[in-house]
């Protein structure tokens, strides 16, 4: 939205996931099911001039079955539920 000219609100919302691989997940696990990611993100942009401008956001990300490999060659493993939250300041 841009209620007046140097002013910007915007939103984000996603949904995705990751069907598992048979050749990196479901040889180490049979159970696996398909890895959901769901992402929110919110901010400003102000830009009162046309040489200044600042923008923030806040984000939050869920990952249902977070999976880690360290290098390749190496077993994945599964880190399970993780949320990455954080801000941008620009």
């Amino acid at each position: 939205m841009t209620p007046v000219s140097w002013l910007e609100i915007f939103a984000n919302y996603s949904e995705g996931f990751r069907s598992p691989s048979v050749v990196n997940d479901v040889i180490f696990n049979s159970t696996v099911k398909p890895i959901k990611l769901r992402s929110r993100e919110v901010g400003i942009q102000i830009q009162p001039t046309s040489r200044f401008k600042f923008l923030a956001d806040l984000w939050y990300t869920t990952l249902t079955q977070e999976i880690f490999q360290a290098t390749a060659g190496l077993d994945p493993q599964n880190l399970g539920h993780s949320i990455r939250e954080g801000y941008d300041i620009e």
